[in-house]
């Protein structure tokens, strides 16, 4: 019985395998039980720290500097703007950071304040934002490149009453014409002074006092929405999202990460590669010189990576993996085939922080997706994550008009995202904004008294649980905007391009208008600007000078694009012609 019994059991351990190893490919349950895990775990970490009251960033920096195997590893390369590079252990960035939170202290920077960072990318950067947690302060990332009304708006919203400013003198130019117009109070410092006086200062980090009583909904950062609907509005960053930061997947050697979202890394203990500004030219060689493994792309930085000429060292880097928001599908495969990308990490998570999807691609299975959920994940969310109808012309959501409920839209078809809320605080809303905030919770969407956010982004999952965006015009007429590098402008082929796109798009979304732009519309972020574009519609008289119309003649269904005449557009508004 005994030999019957063994024999058995090791017949039946190579049968159930295979079936085993079908059904997780099927429902991916591996994937999504290692997430709920890992989130089960940031919980509890959060928790720890809460009790013992040290739930500032800040500790999490400190823990790695006092590791023994950490302290000496390299932690930041940083090239600045002469080319020169400098290099910080662990050990180094807790020393300098210290200084920074000893002089932040001496000019009376104090816990709960907002100090305005309008600096560009450097080490230096992120020595003067953990200083500020070290004092429980914390930074408003402020756009490099803004100037007058906006960037006074940027610092009325935060609050801040000090702003350091980095880099050429154009930018203490720009911040001078703020001071000078009197339209904030606001005190401006150059760095090159605070680091001169702060050099000088001890190592040792400030009392824990400074830092006691922080909640996990204190800001570790203010950011900005991109102002693609108005002006930027400020979203702050939790402290609780530092303990969600742990090392992403990387075979062979260390991670290294050359581009944003550094101080999540240097709290993962990577090392973070920087250097001043994005440049398509430069690029490469920082990512060669800085022996990067990893990079972080956001918007249309890869299009533009992609649009410089080839090379045959287009391969010779260690990048094998990519990481960021944003990745169109026209460029996915040729970008990774070119440069030899192994691996997408495509993310899709709004300013405001309250539907995270990640989409860790290998292959062409989960291409294009911005996300995806395995069966455990699509069970659990089945009431957090809803697609609702929305009425396309004025934005509202669509109600039932017997019931007053939303119509929850199936999965496959898609929608504006809703996330339930147990509680309206769970958004944190956007900084000293109560009327923005509020456009944003949405009530009695399907049963009265509950409360949903309204993401303001459509979304679709198919049966697979990959997330996508929807992408149609839904009873408009379709317009794209193009640009054209001017040596080539008088060589594109409309006919050739209609054709392509009748190939390999869906009919609603093949574009009626096409308008060739002399500028691109990108905001600060390297994010596609179509509010100026939606607003200007097909009017020639609200096109930017120099742009031109066209569209597809015999009103959609000719072979090729045609001008688009101010004759045109009179005989639309006259309802003479139809689209």
């Amino acid at each position: 019985m005994e030999y019957l019994a063994s024999t058995t059991t090791a017949l039946t351990i190579p049968l159930l395998l295979p079936i085993t190893l079908y059904i997780d490919a099927k429902l991916h349950l591996a994937k999504d039980l290692g997430f709920l895990l890992r989130r089960v775990a940031t919980n509890r970490a959060i928790h720890r720290a809460a009790a013992a009251d040290r739930l500032s960033p800040y500790y999490l920096i400190e823990r790695n500097a006092l590791n023994p195997k950490l302290a000496l590893k390299e932690a930041i390369w940083a090239r600045d703007t002469s080319g020169s590079v400098s290099r910080y252990t662990f050990q180094d960035v807790l020393d300098k950071a210290n200084q920074f939170a000893h002089w932040f202290a001496s000019r009376g920077t104090m816990k709960g304040d907002l100090v305005g960072l309008y600096m560009l990318n450097s080490a230096d950067f992120l020595f003067v934002w953990i200083g500020l947690l070290a004092i429980g302060a914390a930074p408003a990332m402020l756009n490099y490149h803004l100037r007058g009304d906006a960037l006074a708006h940027c610092l009325r919203i935060s609050g801040a009453r000090l702003v350091v400013v980095d880099g050429e003198e154009q930018a203490w130019e720009r911040v001078g014409e703020v001071h000078r117009g009197q339209r904030v109070s606001v005190e401006f410092v150059k760095l090159k002074d605070v680091k001169r006086d702060a050099t000088g200062m001890r190592t040792e980090r400030l009392p824990d006092e400074m830092r006691s009583g922080i909640k996990v909904t204190h800001p570790m950062a203010l950011f900005y929405t991109s102002g693609t609907t108005g002006r930027p509005k400020g979203c702050p960053l939790a402290v609780a999202a530092a303990f969600g930061n742990t090392t992403l997947s990387d075979s062979g050697s260390e991670p290294r990460y050359c581009g944003i979202s550094a101080i999540g890394q240097l709290i993962a203990g990577n090392t973070v590669c920087v250097a001043p500004r994005f440049s398509a030219s430069n690029f490469w060689r920082d990512v060669r010189d800085s022996g990067a493994t990893w990079f972080v792309y956001v918007g249309e930085t890869l299009r533009y990576l992609l649009a410089a000429p080839p090379s045959p060292l287009d391969k010779q880097h260690n990048v094998h993996s990519i990481f960021g928001n944003g990745l169109r599908p026209d460029v996915w495969h040729r970008f990774c085939e070119r440069f030899g990308i192994t691996q997408v990490f495509e993310i899709y998570n709004s300013s405001e922080g309250m539907l995270a999807l990640y989409n860790a691609s290998l292959n062409d299975y989960t291409a294009h997706a911005v996300g995806h959920h395995g069966f455990l994940q699509r069970w659990k969310f089945r009431r957090d994550y809803v697609p609702v109808a929305v009425d396309v012309e004025t934005g509202d959501i669509v109600r039932n008009p017997k019931t007053g409920f939303a119509y929850r839209m199936p999965y496959e078809v898609g929608g504006e995202i809703l996330v339930r809320l147990v509680s309206e605080k769970q958004f944190l809303g956007y900084w000293c904004d109560p009327k923005a905030t509020g456009k944003k919770i949405v009530r009695d969407v399907f049963e009265n008294g509950d409360c949903y956010y309204r993401t303001g982004d459509a979304l679709r999952r198919d049966g697979e649980g990959r997330w996508f965006f929807v992408d149609r015009h839904d009873g408009k007429a379709g317009a794209a905007a193009i640009y054209l590098d001017p040596n080539v402008n008088d060589m594109f082929d409309h006919r050739d391009f209609l054709r392509y796109a009748r190939t390999h798009l869906p009919k609603f979304a093949v574009p009626l208008f096409l308008r060739h732009v002399q500028a691109p519309f990108s905001t600060h972020n390297n994010k596609q600007n179509k509010l100026p574009l939606k607003h200007a519609g097909v009017d020639p008289d609200k096109m930017a000078t120099g742009d031109k119309l066209f569209w597809i003649e015999g009103h959609g269904k000719g072979a090729t694009y045609i001008p688009f005449t101010r004759r045109d557009w009179a005989k639309l508004q006259a309802g003479k012609a139809k689209l």
